[in-house]
């Protein structure tokens, strides 16, 4: 005789389709909830993020290249603002520090970005020159 417990075959696991859908919804509605919350703190960068595809989209098409370069110079001198104006501020000095070759090699640089995507420089300029002379320094934007 044998003296091992029988054995009860495993149980194949449950599958749900749906019948008990509550607690689902309560997963559905916290993860929404979280979005929609991301979304709320984040909005500047969710709309940065949105115009930067969309430009970069414009760029592959003749008629909408100026306008994408345009944006892209834009969000580029919003967000490098104190960069920018600093290094307008203190060219003498970045000219000595870094010397007469890289200079001019940075020079020919923006100069060939000014030929090639005029927009895209004139509008990161344009922010920066905005903010320079509009904006007292103890402000920030």
């Amino acid at each position: 005789m044998n003296t091992e417990p029988s054995k009860t075959p495993k149980q194949p696991p449950k599958l749900d389709f749906g019948s008990d859908n509550r607690s689902n919804n309560k997963k559905d509605d916290k993860s929404a909830e979280n979005i929609l919350g991301f979304v709320q703190e984040n909005i500047k960068g969710i709309i940065v993020y949105v115009l930067l595809i969309l430009s970069l989209a414009m760029l592959f098409f003749d008629s909408l290249t100026e306008y994408g370069s345009l944006i892209i110079g834009i969000i580029f001198g919003l967000y490098f603002v104190e960069e920018l104006s600093y290094v307008v501020d203190q060219a003498n000095a970045l000219m000595e520090r870094y010397g007469i070759i890289k200079t001019l090699v940075c020079g020919a640089a923006l100069l060939a970005l000014l030929i090639k995507a005029p927009l895209m420089l004139i509008g990161a300029w344009a922010v920066v020159l905005l903010k320079y002379f509009l904006v007292p320094e103890n402000k920030k934007i």
